[in-house]
């Protein structure tokens, strides 16, 4: 992921930077923090788990650092607020689903799972209802449950479900149409901030200054 991401942002004028990688159960991150500093990097972006996530913002704080933009993929994830409290704050992160998503068909799955069990739709769950949201929709396509013309059809489809558009690229089999969600986590929450037509909340960038934040109250 951190290669294609360098690949990616070459691609559209940015300057890469070395990319850094560390062992598992890494905790300090102060090496990764002076190679920044010393190559003037205005991201850090970051692929690890949410563990990894709370210990570069523990770093960070501990070293008077702050990057122009701090994305790590799990921040959007409960346990990193949980871990961090109000240091979380800022933070982007990768949010695969949330029950508020704007999504086809969202609203009404939520209600109706929550109804059921007494708890907010997981990720899990999505997946599910989405995989059988596109099967449904297949089987009609198709009109039969021969797998060469569910293939097809499934080649063909292009439909709305609760994480996003299902659309296969032709050249590669590849699903093509979701994307992850970008969250923020603003006031012990992620807020959408990507894409536009999800969003819940402006973004907020630069991440600030440890200097120049405030306690929530």
């Amino acid at each position: 992921m951190a290669e294609a991401t360098a690949e990616l942002g070459r691609a559209q004028g940015f300057a890469a930077v070395e990319m850094v990688s560390y062992t598992g159960g890494s905790a300090d991150f102060e090496l990764q923090v002076k190679l920044a500093r010393a190559a003037g990097a205005q991201a850090w972006i970051a692929f690890g788990e949410v563990r990894e996530a709370a210990d570069m913002v523990r770093t960070f704080k501990r070293l008077d650092y702050a990057p122009q933009l701090f994305f790590a993929r799990a921040a959007a994830e409960p346990a990193f607020v949980d871990l961090l409290g109000q240091d979380a704050e800022f933070s982007l992160g990768a949010m695969e689903y949330d029950a508020r998503l704007a999504t086809p068909g969202n609203e009404a799955f939520a209600k109706a799972y929550a109804a059921r069990w007494a708890e907010p739709a997981g990720v899990s769950a999505a997946q599910g209802y989405a995989a059988a949201t596109v099967l449904a929709a297949a089987l009609r396509e198709a009109g039969s449950l021969e797998s060469q013309k569910l293939r097809a059809a499934l080649t063909r489809l292009e439909i709305g479900t609760v994480l996003g558009p299902y659309r296969i690229d032709p050249a590669n089999g590849s699903q093509a149409g979701m994307r992850a969600t970008v969250a923020q986590i603003l006031r012990g929450r992620p807020a959408v901030v990507w894409p536009r037509e999800l969003e819940t909340a402006n973004v907020l960038l630069p991440y600030p200054q440890w200097g120049e934040r405030s306690l929530l109250k």
